[in-house]
């Protein structure tokens, strides 16, 4: 059961590692798609600099403690769907940005289905995996997880660089 929670959080820690990354290398357009969110002013600002270390957290805490890790990624997938509701509700089917330079999407209620079913069944199985007795990875599988993760980000992160290189040059030919 180990080795389950344990992959079950470095895909986690990869969909939250490449969340972060895309939302840091191109900083001015997270901001942007925070400020289409139509909230209030002050929110905003801490919004977007929240998101980005509550999701460098659950990185962290998933490779470090994954049970708990993925309780607190169930809470933070939870709570953005909340929130995406609300901001679906007042900006409609609006850029969430949730990948930031590396890929956009847009905020709708499938989208908030899947974080709510994602958030439920992560912090269901760091629940069941703390009452089950699961040990916290080992430094090597935790080591293993972390380069595991690093180079698939890498690797997704340089795929959509390029696949949007090839969607500008081929737009510039069409128009």
């Amino acid at each position: 059961m180990d080795w389950l929670v344990i992959g079950g959080a470095g895909v986690l820690a990869v969909m939250f590692a490449i969340s972060v990354w895309g939302k840091l290398d191109d900083w001015e357009q997270w901001i942007a798609a925070v400020e289409r969110w139509s909230l209030p002013r002050s929110a905003t600002t801490v919004v977007a600099i929240a998101l980005p270390f509550a999701e460098m957290s659950a990185v962290v805490l998933l490779l470090w403690t994954t049970p708990i890790g993925l309780m607190y990624s169930g809470i933070l997938l939870v709570g953005l769907a909340f929130g995406g509701f609300f901001v679906h509700r007042r900006s409609g089917e609006t850029d969430c940005a949730c990948f930031g330079s590396v890929g956009s999407t847009k905020l709708t209620h499938r989208l908030i289905l899947r974080d709510v079913t994602l958030g439920l069944a992560s912090g269901v199985t760091g629940a069941v995996a703390v009452s089950a007795g699961a040990r916290v990875a080992s430094p090597a599988a935790g080591l293993l997880v972390v380069l595991v993760a690093s180079a698939v980000s890498v690797v997704l992160f340089e795929y959509s660089r390029l696949l949007a290189t090839a969607r500008t040059r081929r737009s510039r030919r069409l128009a």
